[in-house]
């Protein structure tokens, strides 16, 4: 737990200092961002309060399987990101 805690919080301080880069550029969706950051936020909660409830055992099983289930969408990114 203490890593995943640990990566969420180089992930955020990364990610705030990128998107203040791209803001003062001008190239940001404020409405798309702040979409994302509200639905994220709600999210997130929800997997903390889940992810604290499994042993280290059981978290990476849940996440191993999460990975395996998404894993044939990396291929079709280039389509999907096509399509308008």
């Amino acid at each position: 737990h203490v890593a995943h805690g640990t990566s969420l919080f180089a992930v955020t301080t990364t990610g705030l200092a990128g998107g203040a880069s791209y803001f003062s550029s001008g190239n940001v969706d404020l409405l798309s961002a702040a979409s994302i950051a509200i639905s994220g936020m709600v999210t997130a909660r929800l997997g903390a309060k889940f992810a604290s409830k499994l042993s280290q055992n059981e978290l990476k099983k849940v996440l191993g399987i999460f990975m395996i289930g998404v894993s044939p969408v990396v291929p079709l990114k280039p389509y999907l990101m096509s399509i308008k």
